[in-house]
């Protein structure tokens, strides 16, 4: 709108003076306050037309700005001549009828002169881009000579050299350290370009490392040679190495000192490694001596026990008839001499349990599993108790329907016996209830006695060998502690399986389980335990 308005103004001052000039030569005066107003409307078109212009005085990095009327002229007034004189020639042209050949070759001289003139404008606009670029990278660029004296660098490079005098000329090597001879470094740069690492001395004496780059700078005709250098800051990069450097330092050696752990680890493993062979050696040991020391054991029990049943029975029949054969003997004697046969048959009993786990433990206890009837067998087990009041106490619960169990019938009349005397014994007072039922494919037994039962932590204790809950000697029930562990084995034998459970109001309850028998009439043939 600016250009159109200055356009509009010259043509009118220039038609409004041809008009003054022809109305003069044809003496007319008619024109003249027309002209005056013309002209004066031309300067107001163009006074508006320079309004609209756009002011630059505000845009940053300027480095020198001319006065507004000069910089508006600059751009308007070769346009403007340019259109005044080859209108001037065209009307010349036009009013004479004849070519002006110098007014002609004016006006081509002047087309070409704008068109070389917008060219140089696209140049400068295009030079100051780059110029901008890089006076606004962070890296120092510069243009310097083969000799090393500074043509152009940007603020980068002069705010890390400080002090930097505009007026003065300076030399690469007043700050460049590149660590070889300079001048030669130049002439290498020249031929090849050049890149490597160097420093930059600042104001203050402090040296920032650069990776410099050396370019010659390509000109289109012979001139001084010039290089383009651009300085990376390694400051950073340096930091950031020396860190990795500490912190591979220090992986490596905490490497070194994981290192020497491992290997006191390795030699304490082997350490405790020996010191375990060796203990697992000596355990085996013991473990062996003490396998000899129970195997003698046995076979020394098992010796005693033979060699005591045959005096117990000689001892019991002597009693027998003793007894029958003389019955005038004094009560006292005779009640002796029932004290005397109890003794004996209880120790027969425990000779015959002996006897019993010795060969359950050697694997040679004969077995016949057949169907057994339980109800039987319990009633032929509580009558073979000598005290009366014993078999009081016992009370059987057994449903009509109960199956028969698929078991050795000696075997379990010895288990049901050893159970209800072990009841007996430790529950004085109150009723032992013996009572059965079907589980699946198995009978299920319980012996439940009101006595004061025993701890929680003995329930699985109780049936190993030997062990009794009251070891004193004083202890006010007898017993040797085989009972228990001759029912387990004798169950585990049959197939079944015995465990010991606290009662609901006080007791203790002994349930075991048989498989129930397939067919009464036919049993599995005999075994070996």
């Amino acid at each position: 709108r600016a250009f159109a308005a200055f356009g509009a103004a010259a043509t009118l001052l220039v038609v409004t003076d041809l008009a003054r000039s022809a109305s003069i030569l044809l003496g007319e005066a008619g024109w003249a306050a027309p002209a005056w107003a013309a002209v004066v409307g031309a300067n107001l078109l163009a006074a508006w037309g320079a309004s609209r212009l756009p002011d630059d005085r505000s845009r940053p990095c300027r480095e020198a700005t001319p006065a507004p009327l000069a910089w508006r002229l600059e751009g308007l007034l070769p346009v403007a001549l340019t259109y005044i004189v080859v209108g001037f020639t065209l009307f010349n042209w036009w009013a004479a009828g004849q070519v002006d050949w110098l007014a002609v070759s004016a006006s081509l001289v002047l087309v070409l002169l704008l068109v070389a003139r917008q060219g140089v404008i696209a140049g400068q606009r295009e030079l100051r881009q780059h110029a901008a670029l890089v006076n606004a990278a962070a890296d120092m660029a510069f243009v310097a000579g083969t000799d090393g004296r500074i043509v152009l660098a940007n603020p980068a490079l002069r705010q890390a050299v400080g002090g930097w005098e505009e007026e003065s000329s300076h030399n690469l090597s007043e700050f460049l350290e590149p660590g070889v001879e300079l001048s030669g470094l130049l002439r290498t740069a020249h031929t090849s370009g050049w890149t490597g690492e160097a420093a930059v001395r600042g104001s203050r004496g402090k040296e920032v490392p650069v990776l410099l780059t050396l370019r010659p700078v390509a000109q289109g005709q012979p001139s001084t040679p010039l290089l383009a250098g651009i300085a990376h800051d390694l400051t950073a990069i340096n930091q950031r190495q020396q860190q990795l450097q500490a912190a591979m330092a220090e992986v490596a050696a905490a490497r070194q000192q994981l290192q020497l752990l491992n290997e006191g680890l390795e030699a304490k493993v082997q350490e405790r490694t020996q010191e375990l062979e060796r203990t697992v050696a000596d355990l085996a040991r013991l473990n062996e001596e003490l396998k000899a020391l129970d195997k003698l054991k046995t076979e020394f029990v098992s010796l005693v026990s033979h060699e005591l049943r045959a005096p117990l029975t000689n001892i019991r029949t002597g009693i027998e008839l003793v007894s029958g054969g003389h019955p005038q003997l004094s009560q006292g004697v005779q009640e002796t001499l029932a004290l005397v046969q109890s003794e004996a048959q209880r120790l027969t009993r425990f000779v015959e349990s002996i006897l019993d786990v010795s060969a359950l433990e050697a694997g040679k206890f004969s077995l016949r599993l057949q169907a057994v009837d339980l109800r039987l067998t319990a009633r032929n087990t509580v009558a073979g108790f000598s005290d009366a009041r014993a078999r009081e106490r016992i009370r059987l619960a057994f449903p009509e329907s109960l199956a028969s169990l698929r078991a050795d019938e000696a075997a379990l009349q010895s288990v049901v016996f050893h159970l209800l005397d072990n009841a007996l014994k430790y529950a004085p007072e109150g009723e032992i209830e013996l009572s059965a039922g079907r589980r699946g494919g198995e009978v299920e037994v319980t012996i439940r006695d009101h006595g004061p039962g025993i701890p929680g932590s003995e329930l699985e204790q109780i049936f190993d060998i030997f062990h009794r809950l009251d070891s004193r000697d004083s202890r006010e029930v007898y017993g040797h502690g085989l009972g228990l562990h001759l029912v387990r084995r004798l169950l585990q034998a049959m197939g079944g399986e015995i465990r010991a459970e606290p009662a609901e109001g006080g007791g203790l309850r002994m349930v075991f389980r048989l498989p129930a028998a397939v067919d009464p009439a036919q049993g599995p043939p005999s075994r070996q335990a």
